[in-house]
């Protein structure tokens, strides 16, 4: 089993999403033709700049 196989069976059992969440991510691979990996991986990195951004935005109000 290779490294990203391996990651992203550790993911699914660490991780599982909501049935929702699985139809718009296969829908995103397909519609993109990435990988639901690298969907996930953009979608944390963004979803966490946003979290910060907003934490920043409060705390200097």
């Amino acid at each position: 089993m290779s490294f990203s196989e391996q990651m992203s069976t550790a993911a699914d059992s660490i991780l599982p999403l909501s049935p929702r969440m699985e139809v718009l991510l296969n829908e995103a691979a397909q519609q993109t033709g990435r990988s639901r990996e690298e969907i996930l991986h953009f979608c944390l990195k963004h979803g966490i700049e946003r979290i910060l951004a907003e934490a920043e935005n409060t705390d200097s109000v």
